[in-house]
């Protein structure tokens, strides 16, 4: 071949090869336009404060972002829908706990329900004492529950005999909120400023211990100031997180009982705490209208998103905080951009409660209206 016909073929390849640059290029704005529209129709739909919460996010936030594939099974948890609401108890409800298709819920009017989502209706309601009751737990094994009362004790009841099975003594206060460790035992914590593990086994659970009650105080902490509201436990892991009155937050090695961190995070009473399930981020919630996230190796502030409203319960699966206000809305936030995702309202008083499926597909929520609504993943 001669050089004219050297040149015109060197010609022809390099303008197919722009020609395909321009081709891909064009693909990519196309994509890149049509995720651009999306991102502006939820910013209409939820005004500037979104936008305004997402812009204002701290780097440390953004660092922690992660690939879709890598999230876990919350990854739709916005797409919540409201499935139904039913009233199940007499005064406001405290706490629910969502197995398969039962919800368990303890109420202020002093009593425990079980209710069926199939078939929505009540399978089972008992009074335990006659204050308040705050928490509810399910012991593992057996068809047990933990209720924690305004009255200072914890009792153990068994759903499968209809009986009180246990009764544990050793709060000087209401006790405010329960949790299960990875070992089966019970946290507890109280208006009296502490924190006890009580000690829980398949004998309890079912209803056979010669154990006294007070021989299964295994721990007693006592490191906060003023009444502990809420508590929650590391997932398989050995720390706990406690909550209080003034703001602050202590962490707890429950091999020793000792504390290993002090934390500030609010200027007002802490209302609801959790860990993500891989144990490495706290959230917490707080009168001051915030929800904090903390990296529990490093004790340091990674998020904080302006709620305006106070957030009285929240769960989270470290990417995703779905939170209950006192103005009756359920929402989610992304905590790694603190966008708001998710605002809906079928509650008419404060969300108290609420509860995740181990799916990530079902939501349950207690409310001061003395009703529990049901939500699933569109």
């Amino acid at each position: 071949m001669g050089t004219k016909g050297t040149e015109e073929a060197g010609a022809a390849a390099t303008a197919a090869a722009e020609a395909a640059a321009a081709a891909a290029a064009a693909a990519a704005t196309t994509a890149m336009l049509s995720a651009s529209d999306g991102l502006d129709l939820l910013d209409l739909l939820e005004g500037p404060s979104a936008a305004g919460a997402a812009s204002s996010a701290p780097p440390a936030i953004a660092a922690a972002a992660q690939s879709p594939e890598q999230h876990s099974q919350w990854n739709n948890i916005a797409g919540l829908k409201h499935v139904y609401t039913q009233r199940v108890h007499r005064d406001g409800v405290t706490s629910v706990r969502l197995a398969d298709d039962i919800i368990y819920s303890a109420g202020q009017d002093s009593s425990v329900k079980l209710h069926s989502i199939q078939e929505q209706s009540q399978l089972h309601s008992v009074q335990i004492g006659d204050l308040a009751l705050s928490s509810i737990v399910l012991l593992p094994g057996a068809k047990t529950l933990a209720v924690a009362s305004w009255d200072n004790s914890i009792y153990v009841y068994s759903t499968e005999y209809g009986r009180i099975l246990d009764t544990f003594h050793g709060h000087d206060d209401a006790v405010s909120g329960l949790a299960l460790d990875g070992r089966g035992n019970l946290v507890s914590c109280s208006w009296d400023s502490t924190l006890k593990l009580w000690e829980c086994d398949t004998d309890l659970a079912r209803g056979n211990s010669r154990r006294r009650a007070d021989d299964r105080l295994h721990l007693h902490m006592a490191e906060h100031d003023c009444a502990v509201n809420c508590v929650a436990v590391q997932p398989k892991g050995t720390k706990a997180a406690s909550g209080a009155a003034d703001g602050t937050v202590v962490i707890w090695d429950l091999d020793s009982g000792m504390s290993v961190a002090h934390l500030t995070p609010h200027s007002d009473a802490i209302n609801a705490i959790c860990f993500s399930p891989d144990g490495k981020r706290l959230c917490t919630a707080s009168a001051d209208d915030t929800v904090k996230v903390y990296d529990v190796l490093q004790q340091t502030e990674v998020g904080s998103v302006q709620t305006n409203d106070c957030i009285r319960c929240l769960a989270t699966d470290g990417y995703s905080v779905l939170a209950g206000g006192d103005s009756g809305c359920l929402y989610v936030w992304d905590i790694v951009t603190g966008r708001k995702l998710l605002t809906a309202n079928r509650h008419k008083g404060a969300v108290l409660c609420l509860d995740v499926s181990s799916d990530g597909q079902t939501v349950v929520t207690g409310s001061a209206d003395r009703c529990i609504s049901v939500w699933k993943v569109a």
